[in-house]
């Protein structure tokens, strides 16, 4: 449903998905930002995603919805399609029926709130991620940390669609040289602010309470930030404020 131009084609394809789904403000700004280095297709989430991992959306029949985002079908939109499925779902639909052709690398993001250590595979912007390498095509998952209380609504994903610029470009000019990645930006980052490899914190940030109301269950989801290993991908973003890169390489061979 998505064929690349016979003289695009030396131009990389890169595949933007995300779990806030396909109209939340991140996933706008980094396939913005991701047109400067290829051509650029949203396959995204219909409805918000978060917390589904690597769920695929099975014994369910998925529609698909094509529109244009961000300007009216010129040459500032961007083409996308619209599944009514989880994010890693989105991931399949593209490699499987919607692409004419394997991209060179898919960028899933930029999620709304930071996802770091042992919470962080919950993600379905990581679980996205995940499923690309399942494929051999690197991947990068990116979050902004948004403070607690802060509003949803407000946060500006301009600075963290600019430094996942700069990782898009590292990465397709090394043939693809992170692998598979969970990248992690600061709040109050700025495009000067200092990249780090770093490894997955065993701590679990987020802690589930259950409720009870009128006969039914709730899940939510509380904060624990205060046991942090020092250099670990929870530290560099939360304390150090630093921009964290931790390489997932150990879970898929990438071609």
């Amino acid at each position: 449903m998505y064929e690349q131009k016979n003289n695009d084609e030396k131009r990389p394809l890169i595949l933007v998905t995300n779990d806030d789904g396909y109209d939340a403000p991140g996933i706008l700004a980094l396939a913005k930002e991701a047109q400067n280095y290829g051509d650029v297709v949203i396959i995204a989430p219909k409805q918000y995603q978060s917390a589904m991992g690597r769920a695929i959306t099975l014994r369910k029949p998925m529609t698909v919805d094509e529109t244009y985002l961000g300007g009216n079908q010129d040459q500032t939109s961007i083409r996308a399609f619209i599944v009514d499925g989880t994010p890693a779902s989105c991931v399949i639909m593209g490699l499987e029926t919607i692409l004419n052709r394997t991209p060179d690398l898919v960028v899933s993001g930029i999620n709304n709130g930071e996802n770091l250590a042992a919470t962080a595979t919950m993600s379905g912007t990581l679980g996205a991620a995940i499923e690309a390498a399942t494929y051999g095509i690197p991947a990068i998952a990116v979050s902004l940390q948004r403070p607690v209380m802060y509003p949803r609504d407000q946060v500006d994903f301009t600075t963290a669609a600019k430094i996942t610029g700069g990782l898009i470009e590292e990465s397709l000019k090394n043939s693809g040289k992170y692998g598979l990645v969970n990248v992690n930006i600061p709040f109050d980052a700025t495009e000067t602010t200092e990249t780090v490899d770093t490894f997955q914190s065993k701590q679990k940030l987020h802690i589930p309470k259950v409720t009870q109301k009128e006969g039914a269950y709730f899940i939510d989801l509380g904060r624990d930030y205060t046991k942090l290993e020092p250099n670990s991908d929870a530290d560099v973003v939360l304390n150090q404020k630093k921009v964290s890169v931790m390489n997932m390489d150990y879970v898929f061979q990438i071609k």
